[in-house]
C-alpha cells in the first residue's frame, strides 16, 4: 500500500502509546488461521486504531445519505489487560462471541456512532471492506474491495469536526 494514503490521514484522538509488534500480528494471525496481508499491518504500523478526522465514507459519491461514518478504528494490542475502553480488537472478538473465526476469516476493523461493525473479510489475498449495519439483516454490505481503496475515499465532515 502507498504509505501516503495513511499519512494523509490525521488521527486525533484515542490512539492507545502501545505499539503494535509481531506478537499482536501472529497473534490474530492464528485467529482467523492465515497470514495478515502487508496493508493490513502497514496500517496499523503507522497508526495502533483511533479516531481520524476524515471519517466520513460515501458508499455513492452522488448521494450523500449512503455513507459510513467511521467513529472509531479498533486498535491491536494481545494483551487484553492492557483495553480500558472495549476498542481492542481481541477483545471485541471475544465479547462478540463468534463461533468459529477460523471458518468465517474477517475482522473487525471500527464502528460507527450507532456500532454498526466496520469490518475486514479476509477470504481474498487483499480483505474487502464491509460494514455490518444492525437493522439491514445478516448481510454485511461491500464498502471498498481494499483497505486502500476504503482510506483513498474517506472524506472529511462536510460540516466540520465532531467530537
Amino acid at each position: 500500500m502507498d504509505m501516503e494514503i495513511i499519512n494523509k490521514l490525521h488521527f486525533y484522538s484515542f490512539n492507545p502509546a502501545k505499539e503494535v509488534d509481531e506478537k499482536d500480528f501472529r497473534a490474530l494471525e492464528l485467529i482467523i488461521n492465515r497470514p495478515l496481508p502487508l496493508s493490513y499491518k502497514e496500517f496499523y504500523i503507522a497508526n495502533n486504531g483511533g479516531r481520524i478526522k476524515e471519517n466520513f465514507f460515501y458508499r455513492n459519491p452522488n448521494d450523500e445519505f449512503e455513507t459510513f461514518i467511521v467513529n472509531d478504528f479498533y486498535h491491536i494490542d494481545s494483551n487484553e489487560e492492557n483495553d480500558k475502553y472495549g476498542n481492542n480488537i481481541f477483545t471485541i472478538i471475544k465479547n462478540r462471541n463468534w463461533k468459529n473465526w477460523k471458518k468465517c476469516k474477517i475482522l473487525p476493523w471500527g464502528h460507527d456512532g450507532s456500532n454498526n461493525l466496520l469490518y475486514l473479510d479476509f477470504k481474498d489475498e487483499e480483505p474487502k471492506v464491509y460494514a455490518d449495519f444492525y437493522d439491514e439483516g445478516e448481510e454485511g454490505v461491500l464498502l471498498a474491495d481494499s483497505i486502500e481503496d476504503f482510506l483513498l475515499k474517506l472524506r472529511e465532515d462536510p460540516d466540520g469536526q465532531i467530537i
